[in-house]
C-alpha cells in the first residue's frame, strides 16, 4: 500500500489532521489489507463489511475504534481515490 498509504497520509496533513489521527487512520488501513492480501484499490463494500464485523466480532474492540476504522476508510475511498461511499454508517 506504500503509495496509497503516502497519499493518504499527504491528503490527511494538508487537511490538519492530528498525527494520531493520521497514525490511527494508517494503521487501520494496514490492518485492513493484511487481511485481505489485496490492494485497498482491489476491493470494495463487501470486503469493509467483512473487515468492520472482524473488528466487532474476533477482535472484540470498543465501538469508538469501529468508529475509527469506519471513518479511516471512508476517507481513504472518498478522498484518496475519489469513490462514491456505499457503506451504511452502523448505529
Amino acid at each position: 500500500m506504500g503509495k496509497l498509504r503516502d497519499q493518504m497520509t499527504m491528503e490527511m496533513e494538508l487537511r490538519n489532521y492530528s498525527p494520531k489521527t493520521i497514525q490511527a487512520y494508517i494503521g487501520h488501513m494496514t490492518a485492513f489489507t493484511r487481511m485481505f492480501h489485496k490492494s485497498p484499490a482491489e476491493m470494495g463494500d463487501a470486503e469493509i463489511r467483512q473487515y468492520l464485523h472482524h473488528l466487532k466480532t474476533v477482535k472484540k474492540v470498543s465501538y469508538s475504534n469501529i468508529n475509527i476504522a469506519y471513518s479511516a476508510l471512508k476517507f481513504f475511498y472518498t478522498q484518496v481515490l475519489r469513490r462514491q461511499w456505499q457503506v451504511m454508517k452502523l448505529p
